[in-house]
């Protein structure tokens, strides 16, 4: 695998809009600030294949991911470039919400193209293996948001936030909040009743970062990324 441990950020550094999270063209605004985008940068390159397609999978950690169009590197941080994809949370929660470029097309045969890579929101560190293919990306689509059974809001938050869970049948089920290393930080019992309802929830000693919320029943499991500033 690669590694973005102790990477730092050059000077006039690009990275691409902060808009979607889930789209081929934008990085998440994690903080909601647009401040740190980046953290921990690297560099990697690649020649486009005769068929002038490619598809691109970061799969190792929560990172976001960019191609660029340019003469040369030094020309990227003069300004002269082109962001031609970029991608924060493609892959799911399984995936620990890499990014991934499903179809990078018109491509010139043989030509030199950038790839910048980072933790999400410029400050996660980890290992992460690149797969790039001649081909397009064949990953299911996340659920859309409407047929999710709990939502979590504000996100992000200051450590307080509601959960609303939504589940059509009663059922014990299990409330547990990570870390990104994988810890517990929080966990609680529940009695799904078969309607709309709601949790507050304040976390005690809470530090910024990233967090994975997991409410698994009998019927249902479903993982969702909140932010804690």
């Amino acid at each position: 695998p690669f590694i973005n441990y102790a990477a730092t950020v050059e000077q006039n550094e690009p990275h691409p809009p902060l808009e979607d999270c889930n789209s081929q063209t934008d990085w998440c605004d994690e903080f909601g600030t647009g401040m740190d985008v980046l953290g921990n940068s690297v560099w990697f390159s690649f020649e486009a294949p005769p068929a002038g397609i490619i598809s691109l999978d970061s799969r190792g950690f929560d990172n976001q991911i960019a191609i660029y169009d340019s003469p040369d590197t030094d020309s990227i941080l003069a300004g002269n470039y082109t962001i031609l994809a970029a991608n924060d949370d493609y892959n799911g929660s399984n995936l620990n919400f890499s990014a991934a470029i499903t179809n990078l097309e018109n491509l010139i045969p043989g030509k030199t193209y950038y790839v910048q890579v980072d933790g999400s929101g410029g400050n996660l560190e980890g290992e992460f293996y690149l797969y790039l293919y001649d081909s397009p990306l064949d990953i299911p689509e996340q659920k859309a948001i409407s047929n999710s059974h709990f939502i979590v809001y504000p996100n992000p938050n200051n450590g307080s936030f509601s959960i609303s869970i939504n589940s059509s049948k009663t059922s014990e089920a299990s409330l547990q909040i990570y870390n990104l290393q994988g810890k517990i930080i929080y966990k609680q019992a529940l009695y799904l009743s078969g309607t709309k309802q709601e949790i507050k929830l304040s976390l005690d000693n809470k530090i910024m970062g990233i967090y994975l919320i997991r409410i698994s029943s009998k019927n249902w499991t479903e993982i969702k990324k909140i932010i804690i500033e």
